[in-house]
This record gives structure tokens, sequence and C-alpha cells, in this order.
């Protein structure tokens, strides 16, 4: 169901990319056009794609919550609590913009735009989590590591790999052009496939590899 949403929003986002250039002026159709328009912020999509970030951030602690208990294997909750803190930061920032923020006071210091300046310390961010989780990718079971690397690929490749690739294209083309339509909206359609992935992840883990039976880990709700 969230993989035909994500592709109903990329269609439909798309769709009225074109429509607007080549009807600017008709009756409400800017507003329809903003509602919808992933590369706008507080509409249909950023509040989709906050809501699964949360959720995914949610289970990963919910996780962590489960897998803290006394078990018979080594307990990872320290990285499942870790990983649900950044899901949910990261939800926080889909929402509120931090990182534009950040890029407008890295702009002048790196002579960028300041709309991808933030593409420097969010670079960094990455190798920061790779390193940190690569031992705890490593110790997950093989079909959870597929999902969760799939998920980095998707997501790193959309918001940092394409943004690069989106602000070349915009120094070169402008704002218009079928090019930087496709750019902007594969960069956010990656985006939400990934965490998309990850959630798919996350629900494998609780069914089939969770220490604790899963009488036990709905009792955590009345705990």
């Amino acid at each position: 169901m969230l993989f035909r949403i994500i592709v109903l929003l990329a269609l439909l986002s798309l769709f009225l990319d074109i429509f607007d250039s080549l009807a600017p002026n008709f009756p409400g159709g800017g507003w329809l056009h903003h509602a919808f328009d992933l590369d706008e912020e507080a509409n249909i999509p950023t509040f989709f794609s906050t809501g699964l970030l949360l959720l995914a951030g949610s289970l990963s602690l919910l996780i962590a919550r489960a897998g803290a208990r006394p078990g018979p294997t080594p307990s990872r909750a320290g990285s499942w609590r870790l990983l649900g803190v950044i899901l949910i930061l990261m939800g926080g920032d889909e929402l509120l913009m931090f990182h534009e923020t950040l890029g407008s006071f890295l702009d002048k210091p790196f002579q960028t735009a300041g709309v991808y300046a933030w593409v420097i310390p969010g670079t960094l961010a990455v190798l920061w989590f790779v390193w940190s989780f690569s031992r705890f990718f490593r110790s997950l079971p093989g079909i959870v590591r597929r999902y969760l690397i799939l998920s980095f690929i998707l997501f790193v490749g959309g918001a940092v790999g394409l943004e690069y690739v989106e602000a070349v294209n915009r120094k070169v083309q402008g704002e218009l052009g079928l090019s930087g339509l496709l750019l902007t909206n594969s960069q956010e359609t990656l985006e939400m496939l990934g965490v998309a992935v990850l959630l798919k992840g996350l629900l494998i883990y609780i069914r089939d590899f969770l220490e604790y039976p899963k009488t036990q880990f709905a009792l955590l709700f009345g705990d």
C-alpha cells in the first residue's frame, strides 16, 4: 500500500508540475499544485514523508525496548535506540526544514546556493552513519540487513546524490525544464521509497526475529 501511495504521489506531482507550466492561470491550479508538489514544503507529500519517518523511528524504539530485556543473545538495543532517535529527528527536519536553515548559514562561506549547501555536512553525517552502524548492520539477519542497506542506498541516493545533480542542473538550465522536474521528483520519491523499504525490514524483524514472543512484545504497550 505504501509503495502504491508513493508512486501515485510521484506521478501526481509530475503531472501537476507540467500542467502548471502549461496552464499557469488555470483556476485553482496553483493551490492544487502546491498541495501535491514534491518540491514544496508543508503539503501532503511532506506530511506523508514525515509520518513515514516517525513511524520507522517509533518501531525502532519499540524494538530497542524489547531487546533491552534479558535474553539468550547479545542485545542490540543501543543501536536500535540510536537509529530510532535519528529517524525521529529526520522526521522533524522533514517537517520543520532544519537542513534548509543550515544551508542558508553555509551559503556565503562555501559560495553555493543555500538550499544545497547543507549537502556538505549531510555527506559527513552519512559517512559517520556508515562508520557507526556498519557492525550493527552486519549483526542483523540477512534478509533484514538487505532491506536496511537497500533503504539506506535509496534514501541517501535521493537526499544527497541527486541533490548534487539537481544543483548542477539548476545552475545550467535554471529552475524550469523537464530535466529539473524529473530530478526533483526522483529525489523526493527515492527518499520516500527508502523509508518504506526500511519499514518493511523493521516489520520483518519484529515478525520473524525479535527475541521475545509476540505476546511479550504486545505487553510493552501496557507496561
